[in-house]
């Protein structure tokens, strides 16, 4: 294992599919899945200072912010879809691999198209109908029943987007894994489609470790 890493280069992919021997278009849903999980993260951050002013105004002053809770229940929303493309290409999806861990690789190969497929097809069909909801939203110009009076097209166009990426990132790693199956490529179509391994969870590990104790290295020579 190599000691001493380019800082921030174990932390930064942690998780991710390694994009360097992949194509442009791969890298390319990779950095759309790192802004996903940025901005996912700077919204959730948002509505949690909106919650904490909120609660710290009506204890200390007995006043409320109109809308704290409306607006954080659309971030959550918003982010449960944008997140959806991060955990994908990294691999995090929850599975239940009590028997596919003691199953011939094959089998392991076969089980984890038909997952992907079987997950593009719910949430392809959850697309098409929130579409539906977005395209009525829009029609009869729906708003919250709340002060705010929020158009509701608004917050249901944002969260459809981030489905919508995430149904186009499935596809491409189908795609991509179907064509590694096609050249008998089994652990490249593993490493796009497959769950992480415990092996590789501690390879992982190390290597961070690794790459903490070099920079830690690295600043203690530079002080």
């Amino acid at each position: 294992m190599e000691r001493h890493r380019r800082p921030g280069t174990g932390a930064h992919r942690r998780g991710q599919v390694n994009m360097d021997n992949h194509s442009p278009l791969m890298r390319l849903c990779s950095k759309a899945g790192d802004a996903a999980a940025l901005a996912c993260g700077l919204l959730i951050l948002a509505a949690s200072v909106v919650i904490t002013l909120e609660i710290m105004a009506r204890n200390l002053f007995g006043m409320s912010f109109n809308g704290a809770d409306e607006l954080s229940g659309y971030a959550l929303a918003i982010t449960s879809t944008w997140a959806l493309s991060a955990t994908l290409l990294a691999r995090r999806h929850i599975r239940i691999d009590s028997l596919y861990a003691i199953l011939p690789r094959p089998v392991q190969l076969a089980l984890d198209v038909l997952s992907i497929v079987a997950m593009l097809a719910f949430f392809g069909l959850v697309l098409r109908y929130g579409w539906v909801m977005v395209d009525r939203s829009l029609t009869i110009n729906a708003k919250s029943m709340t002060p705010l009076g929020t158009p509701l097209a608004i917050p249901q166009i944002l969260w459809l987007a981030g489905l919508a990426l995430f149904c186009l990132i499935a596809a491409i790693l189908l795609c991509k894994a179907l064509g590694r199956l096609l050249r008998r490529d089994w652990n490249g179509a593993r490493q796009l489609i497959s769950n992480r391994s415990t092996l590789e969870e501690v390879h992982e590990e190390l290597e961070d470790a690794a790459s903490r104790d070099g920079q830690a290295r690295q600043a203690k020579e530079s002080s």
